[in-house]
């Protein structure tokens, strides 16, 4: 279960990585328009594959009715949903206001502040009243292990959310970088953790104490965060990508721990409340932490240009700007790394339980292995193959640099790539060690993805991006084997049975 949980995690990692990529090349050759625009046809998509996905449920459950859905309604507390959505709301807008459009001591702001307050105070007494069928149920908060999950989890996707808002800022505005290669130079962030997030699920089978890697990793992400916060119109291609590695890895050491942690706490009939409430805890907290890192960044830079930039020459004030926004994104990454810090305390009451000891977990590991399927070898071969040619990139970037014939301005983002090559390089081995058939079948649109954008750039990224294409189509072709196989009675099962029946 945790390999898998590791995986789908994974799974949404791989958008994360494909995501300031697209978004960079919409921004410079299109609108910025399209970043939102592209949402709508990737929704609708996974909205038809979830009315054909079928959940299996131990739980027998009685057939969707009229009289089925009257009864439901009472059991929805929607009264607490209607006071908790204007408190969020006026919250979140006084933070994004406050300072900006309003004085913070305007009647606007205080206002807000004020209805926020105000519905909190009904909105907590009701939740009492309502008990189990509460929109955050008492009974699952009043468990340790639960409610330090839920603070664990929104602290480490605030550490998610800040990097990936605020760093293609940093590129962009301060080192001058364009959308698109500030997006390349996000590559290390975003696939340590893709990387860590996967390799700390494998790890749990082995060592399955929990409390370690959610401990560690919050150890990690607070020294990554930490140096971040150091960065400067001066820093170093070194250390901007080693400060984003060690960050990425915190995070993705520890991300899923507090599902875990949960899962193993709370009865099975409770599974699926208990996640929910997870990934709305993270998800709100994560949106609330956002708009305090935005506004401690807005207010950095109203009070740093003035001082940086008093009526001179506009060269003067660009070079003041600069390092106006370098200061604000440093204290945004102050607040991350006490973020950071908080999520290592919260771990703490985790709980030490092992959950490699359970029976499921090793028999899962005892499992006999097969051969690889058609679709995992491509993906070892083109895992292989990108692990090559990182390390060799990292090795000599420069000749990398002169076979692509890149202008040496490019040099920053060659790095970035050979980082995320030699990650990726040993993710995708293994994913396919795993023989998990929903990674092989988004490998191929990331990659047709990555294709496209090295297209989009033209001259020599025409290469890599010939090299993205044909993996796509050969783990597309290798996956349509072995559907065929599958359906043809699963070639070797097919073969055993045949000579046992002999």
């Amino acid at each position: 279960m945790q390999v898998y949980t590791g995986i789908m995690i994974g799974v949404g990692e791989m958008g994360v990585v494909c995501g300031p990529l697209i978004g960079g090349v919409f921004t410079e050759y299109v609108t910025w328009r399209w970043c939102f625009y592209i949402n709508l046809p990737i929704g609708a998509l996974c909205a038809l594959l979830l009315v054909f996905m079928r959940v299996p449920d131990t739980n027998p459950k009685p057939r969707f009715s009229l009289e089925l859905f009257r009864k439901l309604v009472p059991e929805l507390d929607l009264f607490g949903f209607a006071l908790f959505a204007p408190a969020s709301v006026m919250f979140l807008l006084a933070l994004q206001f406050g300072g900006n459009d309003y004085a913070w001591n305007s009647s606007v702001i205080i206002g807000l502040f004020c209805g926020a307050g105000a519905t909190a105070t009904f909105f907590c007494p009701w939740e009492y009243r309502m008990g189990d069928r509460a929109m955050m149920p008492g009974f699952l908060l009043k468990q340790r292990i639960v409610l330090c999950s839920l603070l664990h989890m929104a602290c480490t996707m605030t550490l998610v959310s800040v990097p990936s808002y605020f760093l293609p800022s940093y590129f962009q505005s301060v080192l001058g970088t364009s959308p698109t290669m500030s997006g390349v130079d996000m590559l290390p962030n975003i696939v340590s953790q893709l990387l860590l997030i996967v390799l700390s699920g494998a790890a749990l089978k082995v060592f399955g104490y929990y409390l370690v890697y959610a401990v560690g990793g919050a150890t990690v992400s607070s020294v990554g965060m930490g140096l971040l916060s150091l960065l400067s119109p001066t820093s170093t291609t070194g250390q901007w990508i080693g400060y984003q590695i060690l960050a990425g890895a915190g995070r993705g050491s520890s991300m899923q721990m507090g599902m875990v942690a949960t899962q193993n706490v709370v009865k099975d009939s409770d599974i699926s409340l208990a996640m929910a409430l997870l990934v709305f805890g993270q998800n709100f907290f994560g949106a609330a932490f956002l708009v305090i890192a935005n506004t401690i960044y807005d207010q950095s830079l109203i009070s740093e240009i003035p001082r940086r930039a008093p009526p001179v020459s506009p060269q003067a004030a660009l070079s003041a700007g600069g390092s106006a926004n370098s200061i604000g994104i440093d204290r945004i990454f102050y607040f991350s790394a006490a973020l950071a810090v908080a999520s290592f305390f919260v771990a703490w009451g985790l709980g030490w339980k092992n959950v490699a000891a359970k029976k499921h977990a090793a028999q899962e590991w005892e499992a006999p292995r097969t051969m690889p399927s058609a679709a995992a070898l491509t993906v070892y071969a083109f895992g292989g193959m990108c692990l090559v040619a990182g390390l060799t990139n990292l090795a000599k970037p420069e000749d990398a640099l002169a076979a692509l014939d890149l202008p040496a301005t490019a040099r920053s983002a060659s790095n970035g790539m050979a980082l995320a090559a030699v990650a990726i390089g040993l993710y995708y081995p293994l994913a396919a060690w795993q023989e998990n058939t929903a990674v092989f079948v988004l490998t191929v649109p990331m990659r047709l993805l990555t294709a496209t954008v090295f297209w989009l750039q033209g001259g020599p990224w025409r290469v890599p991006a010939a090299w993205e294409g044909s993996a796509a189509l050969l783990t597309g072709l290798a996956l349509a084997w072995d559907l065929r196989r599958a359906r043809g009675g699963g070639g070797e099962e097919r073969d055993v049975a045949a000579r046992k029946a002999g």
